[in-house]
């Protein structure tokens, strides 16, 4: 059944605008309506499952998102100085430790979708030499800070990996889902990686326990900017098409204080914001300070290059 549009509807866009491409995983061209949240369709293909936009927003529109996300939202860059206020470090590590399943100890990796560079301090930490791609200016300049040329400014659809240069380990936190064509990640991680080498994808598993309870209003369900929604199946499937075997594939726990799961709330899940608001909204300021984990639906999945 087709569920109604939440109340924040914004409407539907002008024909001229709309793009409803087939199933980039199987090529069908046949999806069923979920629901409407937000003015936006949200569909799932009938034969593999994989969900997405409907249409598929344009560039000119993904470009104005992120331009006000970047200056007042949740891609706000804060200055190294002001150190680790969202609790990131954490969860940096955990990925790392998670890729260490599939790759030894150091050697060269790939950040697409660096931000700040975050992953790339604690990669380099652990012996890695760190390299990125990034499409927000400002934070790619900081993530350059001490890596020069070894991060690009750039969409990662015009990214070429650097010449010369073979990668152990490839990642891409929160990336997939944003993108328009969600191979171009797997491609450009199968040019940088040397043979055997590792990649790990971390993005919200569309059957999993919070996202099937809570459907539209499931955080994820973030438009324009998520496009695409996997589960297991379907990431595991895309990435084999494209010359990736997966070997580990897990829930992913994010230990986050408080008052940053709250703030998050406002653009991923403004609803259960509202919910939990008056019982947040009277927490001591040393609990909101205190970091608790939180499993939101999200997965890491592992593959290795064939």
């Amino acid at each position: 059944m087709i569920s109604t549009d939440d109340s924040s509807s914004t409407g539907p866009r002008a024909p001229s605008e709309t793009e409803s491409p087939p199933c980039p995983l199987c090529l069908v061209d046949a999806y069923r309506e979920v629901y409407v949240r937000q003015g936006w369709s949200h569909v799932r293909c009938q034969d593999c499952g994989l969900g997405r936009l409907d249409p598929l927003p344009t560039i000119a529109e993904l470009s104005a998102h992120y331009a006000a996300r970047s200056h007042n939202g949740n891609y706000q860059l804060h200055p190294r100085a002001a150190g680790d206020p969202e609790g990131r470090r954490s969860q940096c590590r955990e990925v790392l430790r998670f890729a260490g399943a599939g790759a030894a100890t150091g050697g060269t990796m790939l950040d697409l979708g660096c931000f700040d560079g975050m992953l790339l301090d604690e990669a380099e930490r652990a012996g890695f030499e760190g390299w990125g791609v990034e499409l927000q200016a400002s934070a790619a300049a900081q993530a350059a800070e001490g890596r020069g040329n070894r991060v690009s400014p750039s969409r990662l659809e015009d990214y070429c990996p650097p010449a010369g240069v073979e990668f152990d380990l490839v990642t891409a936190v929160a990336v997939v889902e944003h993108l328009r064509d969600p191979a171009v990640l797997f491609r450009i991680a199968g040019e940088a990686l040397r043979p055997g080498g590792t990649l790990v994808v971390q993005t919200p598993n569309l059957r999993s326990f919070p996202a099937r309870l809570m459907g539209r209003f499931w955080p994820p369900v973030a438009a324009p900017e998520h496009i695409y929604y996997f589960d297991r199946k379907t990431l595991a499937a895309f990435a084999l098409q494209l010359g990736f075997v997966t070997f580990k594939v897990r829930p992913n726990i994010k230990h986050m204080p408080i008052r940053v799961t709250y703030d998050r709330m406002r653009h991923f899940g403004p609803e259960l914001r509202r919910v939990v608001g008056p019982v947040v909204e009277r927490l001591p300021e040393a609990v909101l300070d205190r970091s608790v984990p939180l499993y939101g639906g999200e997965m890491l999945l592992a593959a290795r290059k064939l």
